[in-house]
């Protein structure tokens, strides 16, 4: 959710009305978002790339495609790590989501699918997406986060096709036919979702700061704060 409408220029930063005060955008915060949104565009790029030459040709280059999933793997982690959310339970389990798709995909890669690309290991072996469907699960997650907070189109698409062709390949539902019209509309998605991630404001991105740094505060201080802002409620 974004902040409230500038309020100026604090020690010649811009700053903005939030729930609990006015909070300021400093040099740090734009590295943050700067770098979540490089991460995500690793992560969107690498897909793009390697679900473009897998539909593209049948022979598609082995270390190709495991590159682009290495990186879109580094490049979602990263996203990840940075994306700020306000409730830390679910980025937690997000995250958790996310070790346990990457630990079974480097396992997978080791030892089941040896020098085949690990992406078309999975496509001949449908159950590998209980190995690697978890990290794919947290893409959309954050998807879905994407999505609620700004409205995004694109990446409501993805938080619906990405289940519904890990599943649809996991179960058989989906036919060769189905399944590439899915990567189809997924790699038009992912490619719009990363490019426009920087059309966005860079305090959209960070929230409303006054949040987080209400919730790192003790329940005395923030209660002090509930009374200061005239938000406390009465006792009984």
């Amino acid at each position: 959710a974004r902040a409230g409408a500038g309020a100026g220029e604090g020690a010649g930063r811009p700053t903005f009305r939030g729930r609990f005060g006015e909070w300021t955008l400093t040099v740090e915060d734009e590295r943050e978002v700067f770098l979540y949104r490089g991460a995500l565009s690793a992560a969107t790029a690498a897909f793009c790339v390697g679900t473009a030459v897998v539909l593209a040709t049948d022979a598609p280059p082995a270390g190709l495609i495991d590159t682009m999933y290495l990186t879109g793997a580094l490049g979602l982690g990263g996203a990840l790590v940075m994306v700020h959310m306000y409730a830390a339970e679910i980025k937690n389990a997000i995250l958790a989501l996310y070790a346990v798709g990457a630990v079974g995909s480097l396992g997978a890669k080791l030892a089941l699918a040896g020098d085949a690309p690990l992406a078309l290991w999975v496509a001949a072996h449908p159950w590998g997406v209980w190995l690697v469907g978890p990290m794919f699960a947290a893409l959309t997650g954050l998807a879905i986060k994407e999505g609620l907070c700004y409205g995004k189109a694109e990446a409501a698409v993805i938080a619906a096709l990405l289940p519904v062709g890990l599943l649809g390949h996991l179960t058989g539902a989906l036919g060769e036919g189905a399944e590439r019209g899915v990567a189809t509309l997924l790699l038009l998605a992912m490619a719009t979702f990363g490019a426009r991630k920087w059309t966005q404001p860079v305090e959209a991105d960070l929230g409303d700061k006054s949040i987080f740094d209400f919730m790192a505060l003790s329940e005395a201080e923030q209660q002090a704060t509930l009374e200061r802002l005239g938000m406390a409620q009465p006792e009984e």
